[in-house]
């Protein structure tokens, strides 16, 4: 499956490495010690579709694509991260520009 903009090698490498499965929001293990955090990572995990349709950019830079700075995911998933971005942080699902 061909993602616009991103170089066909780094999909077929992330698509190999998640074999088709979601690579999911993290171990729940993973959170900051808040009950609130911790309901919605769980409620993620029940939602969770299973199957990867979605690339993720953990970290961009500008004009470089690597497999590591990505992950695959579902709809669901990567919805998630995008809507709780304090706990995406924790969970290394999202990484500030200035984090190497």
């Amino acid at each position: 499956m061909k993602r616009k903009g991103m170089d066909q090698a780094v999909v077929d490498e992330v698509s190999e490495r998640s074999g088709g499965f979601c690579e999911g929001v993290g171990k729940i293990e993973d959170v900051v010690d808040d009950a609130e955090d911790i309901t919605a990572v769980l409620k993620a995990h029940e939602e969770c579709h299973n199957y990867a349709t979605q690339f993720h950019h953990v970290h961009r830079r500008r004009g470089e694509d690597k497999a590591e700075q990505i992950r695959h995911l579902c709809l669901y998933c990567h919805h998630f991260i995008h809507a709780h971005p304090r706990i995406a942080y924790d969970l290394g699902s999202l990484k500030h520009s200035w984090d190497d």
